[in-house]
């Protein structure tokens, strides 16, 4: 073997490797305010998924709202939210919020004060999106409290374990129909990049779509859901890509149905629900034969009842 040849081999052998580790290191970031918990959790490429993981998603903490006088606020029912979690049997190792995060108002600057997510985060690692009640100064301030997962942009994506969790901002400011095009969303255009997501790439097993508002059951044209045209090209990915499943919150009740071939499971809200369920969470159990979707609440009956 000649020389030339002999060394050729050995730079192929090196750059091989280092090339991943390149890749890791753009495409799979943790969180700013989580690094000390989250170092080393993103996959690297290749490696192998552990038999199982658990995460946790919730949607809607209200965090500055209090429903009545003596009742707990949204901010007080986060707190319990995160400690349920972290004394969960096998506890998660990450929690995805899908909006609606309401965070107050610092008594000084009048800005958001987010400190009750990234006090949660130096705990738990937090994955956020924005809901439709989420100011585009409250979705300024995540972008700045998570520049690694967010950017410049309302939307992200990252890698777990083989498993990639494409985050959606599918809500515009004010609006109780759910939309991914809006002057209100950061970063457009966001069609193509979900269906870039969607595609899924050699080192991930599978992929899991999360935002805020979810499609309709049936397809319906309803307050409360995506848009009816958004709706439909979300079909037509979902029916082309078949995502693992799909995640979102909203509509303050618990719902599972399906789109095409993949499994839909909305998540209701930490603080309160409509139709009598109570403040909870959904913890979700990774394997590879599937996912397995657990409700667990945070108290046996929802004040809420009834709320519009």
């Amino acid at each position: 073997m000649s020389l030339c040849s002999s060394v050729g081999r050995l730079m192929a052998a090196w750059w091989r490797p280092c090339r991943w580790l390149l890749l890791a290191s753009v495409s799979l970031v943790p969180c700013a305010g989580v690094l000390a918990a989250d170092a080393g959790a993103a996959s690297v490429p290749g490696a192998a998924a552990p038999a199982e993981f658990v995460f946790a998603v919730v949607a809607d903490p209200h965090l500055d709202e209090t429903l009545w006088p003596g009742l707990p606020s949204g901010q007080e029912r986060w707190e319990l939210l995160i400690e349920a979690i972290l004394r969960r049997p096998s506890r998660p190792e990450f929690l995805l919020v899908l909006g609606d995060i309401m965070p107050p108002l610092d008594p000084v600057t009048q800005q958001p004060d987010l400190t009750a997510l990234t006090r949660a985060a130096a705990r738990l690692p937090l994955y956020p999106v924005a809901g439709n009640r989420d100011s585009p100064a409250a979705r300024a301030a995540l972008r700045r409290a998570f520049p690694e997962l967010f950017g410049e942009r309302d939307f992200y994506a990252f890698t777990r374990h083989r498993c990639r969790f494409v985050m959606l901002c599918n809500a515009a400011v004010g609006d109780h129909y759910g939309h991914l095009a809006s002057q209100s969303i950061r970063g457009q255009p966001q069609w193509p990049w979900l269906e870039t997501e969607l595609r899924r790439a050699p080192e991930v097993d599978r992929v899991v779509v999360c935002g805020h508002v979810p499609p309709h059951p049936t397809g319906a044209d309803a307050v409360m859901y995506l848009a009816l045209g958004d709706q439909r090209l979300l079909a037509e990915l979902v029916s082309r890509h078949a995502p693992a499943a799909l995640f979102f919150g909203h509509t303050h009740a618990r719902q599972e149905f399906r789109l095409g071939p993949s499994k839909v499971y909305v998540a209701p809200s930490s603080h309160w629900n409509l139709q009598g369920q109570p403040p909870g969470f959904l913890e979700v159990r990774v394997a590879a034969a599937g996912m397995t979707v657990d409700l667990v609440t945070l108290e046996d009956s929802s004040p809420a009842a009834g709320k519009p």
